[in-house]
């Protein structure tokens, strides 16, 4: 059995997921993890890797990669879209690398890695 006939499990960290046109006019969707679910309303971070998962053919994630190859999402130092063959760890390095940033956090707004400048209280009239 080659690559191509397998399935890829695609872990994506941007909240929004993000969409690739094939060349025969499908659009792929990889499920991305809404930012409302990264954090509680405390902000709390919640449990889990902050990945969306998309079950992927092989052919088409082959495509992907190849076309969109020098897209900062795929860089190895950051890798905020990553995939791997059905069952094959996907789910333990999305655990790995659940502190792997997007800059699409949420702010923090309150203690020491608090946003600068951010008020949090009413300003005074």
């Amino acid at each position: 059995m080659s690559k191509n006939d397998n399935n890829y499990e695609v872990f994506c960290k941007i909240p929004a997921g993000m969409t690739f046109p094939m060349p025969d006019g499908r659009r792929i969707k990889l499920s991305g993890v809404p930012v409302s679910r990264l954090m509680d309303s405390g902000g709390n971070p919640l449990p889990g890797s902050g990945y969306g998962v998309t079950r992927v053919a092989a052919d088409d994630w082959d495509y992907i990669k190849t076309t969109w190859k020098s897209h900062p999402s795929f860089r190895s130092d950051n890798p905020i879209i990553f995939a791997r063959p059905l069952g094959e760890g996907g789910e333990d390095q999305a655990a790995e690398q659940a502190e792997v940033t997007t800059g699409f956090e949420q702010i923090e707004v309150t203690g020491e890695n608090k946003a600068p400048g951010l008020k949090t209280t009413p300003s005074k009239k």
